[in-house]
């Protein structure tokens, strides 16, 4: 728990809120209550870390040789 993972859990909800589309008449700051808890959950659950490794033994093994 810190300041780096408060920002890459606001990174992820940011994200995710722009993918779903905002909902410009409502609060924007209550819009992210539901995409932070996910993200703090799949931080704190270990989901993040296994994802981003998947991403990086993807992207090695297509790089060229």
């Amino acid at each position: 728990r810190g300041p780096v993972r408060d920002i890459v859990a606001l990174n992820s909800a940011a994200a995710q809120l722009a993918f779903a589309g905002p909902d410009l008449a409502a609060p924007l700051a209550a819009q992210f209550v539901e995409p932070l808890q996910r993200a703090y959950a799949a931080i704190d659950s270990g989901a993040a870390a296994r994802t981003l490794d998947a991403w990086v033994a993807a992207t090695q093994a297509a790089k060229p040789a």
